[in-house]
C-alpha cells in the first residue's frame, strides 16, 4: 500500500478493534483511494467465478477475516467451502446430489462468497445455473437479508440481453439460500475478442455494433428498475453459442440507485481498467464519488473499443498510473488503431469515453438508438469532436509535440502571415468578396443540411401516437416552414441547387404525410429542371427524370392515377433522351426499372395485362444488358426480382379466372427468379441484399404452391426461406430488413400450417412471427409498417384460435390486432394498406362477436369499419375495390342488425350496400345488390309490410337482370340461394332460371387482403 496509515490499516484488519477504531477505519476507507482500491481488489477476484452477487454490507469481523487470508495469498474458502453446502441425495443418474426440486450435475465454478452449480428442473428438463452461498455467510442475518432484496430486484430485470434471475431458493424448500439463474452455454466476450486476428477485427466492426447495441439495451432495463451495474467489462458479457446474443452478467457489485448511501463498500466498485474517471474523485470523509447510469456507459465504451480495436484505450503497468490515464488522458481514436473502424462507429465511442459524465449519453438506452441508427445507416445523433476540442485532445495526449507546434505557429505567424498585411487593398476586396459569396452558398448548404437532420430525427426519434400527435405535428410544420424559408432565400430559382431544395423538401413532406405538398414542390423541382433545358443545360438531366417518377409516385398515393402515369412517361422519354446521347453507354439499367414500376403501378390498379406487357418490356431491355455483361449481379438482381412481380401478376390472374396456363406461368416466373439469383456467384452471393431477394423469391413461390394445393413444394420452398432468414438475422442482428424478412417468412409459414389445419404448427409459427415483429416495433416505434405487420400476426393467430375453439384467447388478440392496425393508420392514414388493415381487424372483430353471441357489440363495431372504410373511399376515389368492400360491410352490419330484431335498421344499411354496389356496376356486384333487396323483401314481408315488399321485390328483378346484362352466368344456382327466397316463385325470376346454363359465381363479403405477405 502507498497510504502513510496502512500499517495501521492492516493492524485493525488483523486484529480485533473498539468501535472508534471501527469509526476511524470506515472513514478512512471512505476517504483513502490506494487503500480503498487494494481491498476492491481481492473483493473482485472474490466474485470473478459468481454470475449474480448482490450488494451487501459484511460485518467488520468477516473483512478482518478476508484481509487476513488476501495478505497470505489465499482468499478461497474464507467464508466457507464446497464441503461446508450440503446437497440433497441424488434422485437421477449422473445426478450429484439435489438442491430443493433441482437436480445437480456438476460445479460450476466457486469463490469467496459462495458456489455455483449446474442443475436441472425436471419438470422442464431445463438447465440453470443455481447459486448458493456459504452456509456460514447464510447465518448472518443482515448479509442474507441483503442477499434477498438485491436478488429481488435482480429478478425485476426483464430483457433478453441480461441473465435472468428465475428464482429466490429459501430453506426449508432449499437446503441452502440460492439463486437460480439462467443457464448460458457460451463464451465470454473477452475471450471471442482474444482469438480474434487484427483481419477479422477489420470486417468485424458492425458485428460488434450490434452486439453492444444489445447490451446496452438489457443495461438500460437494469437501469430502469434502479440499478447500477458497476463491474461492465468484456469478461462479463457471455455470447450464447446458440442464438449469438449477447448476455450481461456477474452483478457482483450492482448497486441500487436509490440507496447509494448505504455503506462505504458502494462508493467505489468496478474493475480498474473499466472504470470512469468520476469513479476516482474523493475528497474529505463522507465526500462520495458522482456515479451514476453514465459510468456504466463509460464501461461499455470501453468493452466498445476493445472491440473495435482488440485492447482497452488505457494500458498503465501499473494501478496508479492506470488511474492516472483514465483521469487525464484522452484516448486514442478507435480509427488510429483500426483504419477498418467506420468513422460514426468512432464517434459513438468516443462520446461513450468523455471524462465528463454530462458529455456521454444520458441513458443507455440513447446509445443503443444510435447504435441502431448507425446500423440502419441512418445518421447518428452524436457529433464529433469540433476542430478545436481535436486540437485540445491531441495536445493532452501529445504535450511536447503541441509545444513544438505552439513554436513553429509562432515562426510562421512571423515569416509568412505577418506580411500578408501589406498586400494590396485591391486584392483583398476581391478575395473578401468571392469569400463572402462562398460563405453564403456553405451557409446556405449547412441549412439544409441542419434541416434534413431535423426532419430526420422527427421522423426516428418521436413516435406519431396519440399521446404526442399534437406535439409531432407541431415540429412537423416547424420543420416544413423553415424548408420554405430556406427555399424562398434561393437567389436563383433556374439553378439545379433550388430544384434539389425543392425536391427535398417534397421528399420530407411525403415522409409527414403531407401528400399535396409533396406534389407541389416536385412540381417546382421539375419546372426548375424544364427551365434549365430550356436554355440548353442538361447537366441534370438524370435528377429530372428521377423527380418525375418520384411525383408519378406521389400523384399515384393521391388517387391522381392519370397525372402519375403521365409523369411516368416523360420519365421514361428523359432516360430515353440520356441513351440517345450516350450512344455508348448501350440501353439504361433505369430505362429497365421505370418499367417495371410501371407495371407495379398499374397492377396496385389492378390492370394485369397491362403490368405483364411493362414488365416483359423491362425484360428484354434486362437481358440486352445481360448479353453486355452476363454476370452482371445487379443486372440478375433487377431481372430476378421483375420476374417475381410478373409472377405475382400471372397469379392473380390465375387465382381469379381459375385459369391453369396462368398458374403456370405464375411459377414458371418464380423458378426463373430464383434461377436468376443462383446465377449470381463470388463476393456478391453472400450479399445481404441478393440472400433477402432469393428468400423472397421462395417465399413467394410458396405461397402459390399453397394456393395451388401443392402441400410438398410449399414447404420446401417455406424451408429454404426460412433458413436464408434465420442466417441473415443471425449475421446481421442489428439490421431491421433482416428482422423484417424473417417475420414475413414465419408469418407465411403460419399461415401454410393454418390452411392445412395443423395448428400446433400455425401457433407456434405465428408465435415466433410476434416475437420477430415486436422487436422492430420496439427498435422502431414510429414506423407504422412494423406495427401493421405485427397487428396483422396478431390477426392471424386469433385465426387459429377461433378454429381451436378458445374464443377468449381469440379475442385477446384481435383486440391486439385492433390497436396496433389503429395505431398505424393514424401514423399514416394515407397509405390504403394500413386503413385496409384496420378494417379487417374489426371486420373479424365483429365476427367473432357475433360468434359469442354479442350481437350489439358486432353492429357497433362493424360501425367502426364502416367508418374507417368511408375515410379510404373518400380518398382512393378511384378504385372500386374499396367501394365494393364499403358495400360489403353495410351487408353484413345489416344481416347482424336482422338477427338482433332491428328491422329498420337492418333495412336502411342493407339499402346502402345494394346502391353502392350498383354505383360499382360489375355482374358479380349487381348480383349482391339483387340480394340485398331480396333480403329487405323478407324483412318487410316479417313486418307485414306488403307494399314496401312488393318495391323491394321489383327492384330486386331489375337488378338481377342487369346483372344477367353484364355477364352473369350463374343464373341455374340462384334458385338454390336463400337470400333469394322472397322472389323465387315470382314470374320474372324463374324467366331468368331458363335462360342459361349454370356457372360458378362469387360470395360477397369483405375482400380480405392476402394477409400470408405480412
Amino acid at each position: 500500500m502507498a497510504c502513510s496509515h496502512s500499517e495501521r490499516v492492516l493492524r485493525l484488519l488483523d486484529g480485533p478493534c473498539d468501535s472508534d477504531e471501527e469509526r476511524w477505519l470506515e472513514s478512512h476507507f471512505a476517504e483513502c483511494i490506494e487503500c480503498r482500491m487494494e481491498l476492491e481488489s481481492s473483493l473482485r477476484e472474490l466474485r470473478r467465478s459468481t454470475p449474480v452477487i448482490p450488494e451487501m454490507t459484511l460485518p467488520l469481523e468477516l473483512w478482518q477475516k478476508l484481509s487476513k487470508a488476501w495478505l497470505a495469498g489465499k482468499t478461497d474458502g474464507v467464508f466457507g467451502s464446497v464441503e461446508d453446502v450440503r446437497l440433497g441425495p441424488p434422485r437421477v443418474p449422473d445426478a450429484i446430489g439435489a438442491l430443493g426440486p433441482y437436480d445437480v450435475f456438476r460445479e460450476l465454478g466457486h469463490g469467496g462468497f459462495g458456489v455455483v452449480y449446474l442443475a436441472r428442473d425436471p419438470q422442464v428438463n431445463r438447465d440453470f445455473a443455481v447459486k448458493v452461498i456459504w452456509p456460514r455467510l447464510a447465518e448472518d442475518d443482515g448479509y442474507r437479508n441483503e442477499f434477498y432484496e438485491e436478488a429481488r430486484r435482480s429478478n425485476e430485470v426483464k430483457s433478453p440481453y441480461v441473465v435472468s434471475v428465475i428464482r429466490i431458493g429459501r430453506p426449508p424448500e432449499f437446503e441452502h439460500p440460492c439463486l437460480v439463474m439462467e443457464y448460458v452455454d457460451g463464451t465470454s466476450l473477452r475471450e471471442v475478442i482474444g482469438e480474434q486476428t487484427s483481419e477479422q477485427r477489420w470486417v468485424s466492426c458492425r458485428r460488434w455494433a450490434a452486439v453492444i447495441q444489445h447490451v446496452a439495451e438489457g443495461l438500460h432495463a437494469l437501469h430502469e428498475k434502479g440499478l447500477l451495474h458497476r463491474d461492465i467489462k468484456a469478461a462479463n458479457i457471455l455470447l450464447d453459442q446458440q442464438t449469438g446474443w449477447p448476455k450481461l452478467t456477474d452483478f457482483g457489485l450492482a448497486l441500487n440507485i436509490d440507496r447509494r448511501e448505504a455503506s462505504f463498500l458502494k462508493h467505489r466498485a468496478g474493475t480498474l481498467p473499466y472504470m470512469g474517471p468520476e469513479s476516482f474523485v474523493s475528497g474529505g470523509v463522507g465526500r462520495r464519488n458522482v456515479s451514476d447510469r453514465r459510468s456504466d456507459i463509460y464501461s461499455l465504451g470501453i468493452v466498445l473499443y476493445e472491440c473495435l480495436v482488440g485492447e482497452r484505450p488505457f494500458r498503465g503497468d501499473s494501478p496508479e498510473t492506470l488511474r492516472r490515464q483514465i483521469l487525464h488522458d484522452s484516448p486514442v481514436p478507435p480509427r488510429e488503431r483500426n483504419e477498418a473502424v467506420p468513422r460514426d462507429l468512432e464517434t459513438i465511442t468516443l462520446k461513450c469515453l468523455s471524462k465528463e459524465p454530462t458529455e456521454r449519453y444520458a441513458t443507455a438506452e440513447a446509445l443503443a438508438s444510435d447504435l441502431g441508427r448507425f446500423l440502419a445507416n441512418q445518421p447518428i445523433q452524436a457529433k464529433p469532436a469540433s476542430p478545436f476540442r481535436r486540437v485540445r485532445l491531441w495536445c493532452r495526449r501529445n504535450p511536447t509535440g503541441a509545444a513544438l507546434t505552439a513554436l513553429g505557429g509562432l515562426t510562421l505567424l512571423f515569416l509568412v502571415i505577418v506580411p500578408w498585411v501589406f498586400l494590396s487593398e485591391k486584392e483583398a476586396m476581391l478575395r473578401e468578396t468571392e469569400r463572402e459569396r462562398d460563405r453564403a452558398v456553405r451557409s446556405n448548404q449547412q441549412r439544409f443540411e441542419t434541416l434534413r437532420f431535423m426532419a430526420n430525427r422527427i421522423i426516428e426519434e418521436l413516435p406519431l401516437s396519440s399521446e404526442n400527435r399534437a406535439i409531432r405535428e407541431q415540429l412537423e410544420e416547424a420543420c416544413l416552414t423553415r424548408f420554405r424559408e430556406a427555399i424562398d432565400d434561393c437567389d436563383d430559382v433556374n439553378d439545379a441547387y433550388y430544384a434539389d431544395a425543392c425536391a427535398m423538401y417534397a421528399y420530407y413532406a411525403q415522409s409527414f404525410s403531407r401528400l399535396q405538398e409533396a406534389r407541389e414542390y416536385y412540381e417546382k423541382a421539375i419546372a426548375a429542371y424544364e427551365r434549365m433545358a430550356a436554355s440548353g443545360d442538361y447537366s441534370s438531366m438524370e435528377n429530372h427524370a428521377r423527380f418525375h417518377l418520384n411525383l408519378a409516385n406521389t400523384c399515384h398515393g393521391l388517387g391522381r392515377k392519370d397525372e402519375a402515369f403521365e409523369h411516368l412517361s416523360r420519365s421514361l422519354t428523359l432516360w430515353r433522351e440520356i441513351e440517345r446521347r450516350n450512344p455508348a453507354t448501350g440501353p439504361r439499367r433505369e430505362v429497365g426499372e421505370l418499367l417495371s414500376q410501371r407495371g407495379h403501378l398499374k397492377g396496385l390498379d389492378e390492370k394485369w395485362h397491362e403490368s405483364i406487357e411493362d414488365y416483359r418490356d423491362a425484360e428484354a431491355l434486362f437481358l440486352r444488358l445481360l448479353e453486355k455483361s452476363p454476370g452482371d449481379p445487379h443486372v440478375l438482381s433487377n431481372l430476378a426480382g421483375l420476374k417475381r412481380n410478373m409472377g405475382n401478376a400471372w397469379a392473380t390472374l390465375s387465382k381469379a379466372s381459375q385459369s391453369e396456363e396462368y398458374a403456370r406461368n405464375a411459377k414458371e416466373s418464380y423458378l426463373d427468379a430464383i434461377a436468376l439469383c443462383l446465377r449470381v456467384v463470388g463476393p456478391a452471393a453472400r450479399d445481404k441484399g441478393f440472400q433477402d431477394d432469393l428468400a423472397e423469391h421462395y417465399n413467394v413461390l410458396a405461397v402459390h404452391a399453397k394456393q395451388a394445393g401443392d402441400k410438398a413444394e410449399a414447404e420446401e420452398a417455406y424451408e429454404r426461406a426460412l433458413t436464408i432468414r434465420r442466417d441473415l438475422v443471425e449475421r446481421f442482428p442489428g439490421d431491421t430488413a433482416c428482422r423484417v424478412g424473417l417475420g414475413r417468412t414465419l408469418n407465411n409459414i403460419g399461415c401454410f400450417h393454418l390452411a392445412f389445419n395443423d395448428l400446433a404448427k400455425a401457433r407456434e409459427a405465428f408465435r415466433e412471427a410476434i416475437e420477430q415483429r415486436e422487436r422492430l416495433v420496439q427498435l422502431r416505434p414510429a414506423d407504422p409498417d412494423f406495427r401493421s405487420s405485427l397487428g396483422n400476426t396478431y390477426l392471424m393467430a386469433n385465426d387459429v384460435e377461433i378454429q381451436h375453439g378458445d374464443l377468449r384467447a381469440a379475442r385477446a388478440l384481435n383486440d391486439k390486432s385492433v390497436n396496433l392496425a389503429r395505431e398505424a393508420f393514424r401514423l399514416a392514414p394515407s397509405r390504403a394498406i394500413y386503413g385496409t388493415r384496420l378494417v379487417t381487424s374489426l371486420h373479424d372483430r365483429g365476427i367473432l362477436l357475433r360468434k359469442c353471441g354479442d350481437g350489439d357489440g358486432a353492429v357497433e363495431t362493424f360501425r367502426s369499419a364502416i367508418d374507417v372504410q368511408a375515410q379510404l373511399a373518400e380518398v382512393f376515389q378511384g378504385i372500386p375495390r374499396i367501394k365494393a368492400d364499403l358495400a360489403a360491410l353495410h351487408h353484413i352490419r345489416g344481416e347482424t342488425l336482422a338477427e338482433t330484431q332491428h328491422a329498420q335498421e337492418a333495412t336502411n344499411e342493407l339499402v346502402e350496400a345494394a346502391r353502392i354496389w350498383r354505383e360499382v356496376g360489375g355482374a358479380a356486384e349487381l348480383h349482391r345488390a339483387a340480394r340485398c333487396y331480396s333480403r329487405c323483401a323478407r324483412l318487410a314481408s316479417m313486418e307485414e309490410n306488403e307494399a314496401i315488399r312488393r318495391q323491394f321485390v321489383e327492384q330486386a328483378l331489375v337488378t338481377l337482370r342487369q346483372a344477367v346484362d353484364a355477364g352473369l352466368e350463374d343464373r341455374a344456382g340462384l334458385a338454390e340461394d336463400d337470400d333469394f327466397s322472397e322472389i323465387r316463385q315470382e314470374e320474372g325470376f324463374q324467366q331468368l332460371l331458363k335462360s342459361s346454363p349454370a356457372a360458378a359465381t362469387t360470395e360477397s363479403g369483405v375482400r380480405r387482403e392476402e394477409r400470408s405477405g405480412g
